[in-house]
């Protein structure tokens, strides 16, 4: 576009509404990358459509979101889905973060040909096609994901899962997430959840870490795979490592862990987390590997196996942050290193 008027308008645009115009001299002539970011979100609203919102890091390329069925080239029937906004966050170093939203229409989805009715609700799939191109439109790099949403009716009202995994060309192994569906909790051995004043660890006690699915009629929990818990940046042990106990008299996680689709696993505190009066707080990250149960899960398991050339795993990730025992809070050492010799 020019600041100075012309004398021949034209009806055209001189650049697409949803592209950007290359970087300057901070951005290699060679650099196309882009990548889904972060777990997308639907947010349900009052009186409005509900939103699912999408982030992707990019060069700084002209850009374009499109959404598909789920074989990310099929036009979605009419009214379903569309894209309905996309924003920028300023380019760092020829670099930028994309984020789109995208609105879904569940009655015209409902009544639709991509919807598949199960006995307490249903499923639908959709694929997102995030673009970096030439001025000229010729398509370098693009991002496909596939959305797989399962809608359980509770008194007419809609509630909506989502599961999201990434589609790319020849890809030989791939891993779906799952980990909307993936609870996990400090509980005690009988797996019930610990109240905050219970939850306060100190050096030598056992940490009970439970984790369980937030809808059993989808997914079945199978077992932690792996378990790492960090203090700050450089104190870290990892507890569970290909769903073995890296050091088995610190760590429980045998084949009776998993009892009624919660999953128990025991972990010693170690002196290495209380070296200090005031220690600071645990975080730990974990990963599970997971089971399609009942008639929705049958139906995503369904619509895999027939995209799929090999083996999903499927997975989910979960995080907690633990209190663990300060001097202020106690007015005793249990939270210190105790040293002798």
């Amino acid at each position: 576009p020019s600041l100075e008027p012309v004398s021949e308008p034209s009806l055209t645009p001189t650049q697409f509404p949803t592209q950007r115009t290359d970087a300057g001299n901070d951005l290699s002539p060679f650099s196309w990358f882009v990548d889904r970011i972060g777990s997308p979100e639907i947010e349900m609203k009052t009186n409005a459509l509900p939103t699912l919102t999408v982030s992707y890091n990019v060069s700084n390329r002209y850009y374009s979101l499109d959404v598909f069925q789920d074989d990310c080239k099929m036009p979605l029937p009419t009214n379903t889905i569309h894209v309905d906004n996309l924003s920028k966050i300023e380019d760092i170093e020829g670099f930028g973060t994309i984020i789109g939203s995208v609105q879904l229409n569940l009655t015209a989805i409902r009544s639709s040909s991509i919807y598949t009715a199960t006995d307490n609700g249903g499923i639908f799939s959709f694929c997102s096609k995030m673009c970096l191109t030439t001025k000229d439109n010729v398509v370098v790099n693009f991002d496909e994901s596939i959305f797989n949403i399962s809608m359980v009716l509770t008194s007419g009202i809609p509630n909506l899962n989502l599961i999201a995994r990434r589609d790319e060309p020849d890809n030989i192994n791939e891993s779906i997430d799952y980990s909307s569906y993936v609870r996990a909790y400090q509980c005690d051995n009988a797996r019930q959840t610990l109240g905050p004043e219970l939850g306060t660890l100190s050096q030598g006690s056992v940490l009970n870490i439970c984790v369980t699915s937030s809808d059993t009629s989808v997914i079945k929990i199978k077992q932690v795979s792996y378990l790492r818990m960090n203090q700050g940046a450089e104190n870290e042990f990892v507890a569970i490592e290909n769903g073995e106990a890296t050091v088995s008299t610190l760590v429980a996680n045998d084949e009776e862990s998993c009892l009624n689709n919660i999953c128990l696993v025991k972990v010693i505190m170690i002196a290495r987390f209380f070296e200090v009066d005031e220690p600071a707080d645990v975080s730990i990250y974990g990963r599970v590997e997971l089971e399609l149960v009942g008639s929705i899960g049958r139906s995503l398991e369904e619509d895999f196996d027939k995209r799929m050339k090999s083996d999903v795993s499927k997975t989910g990730n979960f995080d907690i942050s633990l209190k663990l025992n300060r001097e202020s809070d106690s007015g005793v050492s249990s939270g210190s290193l105790n040293r002798s010799g």
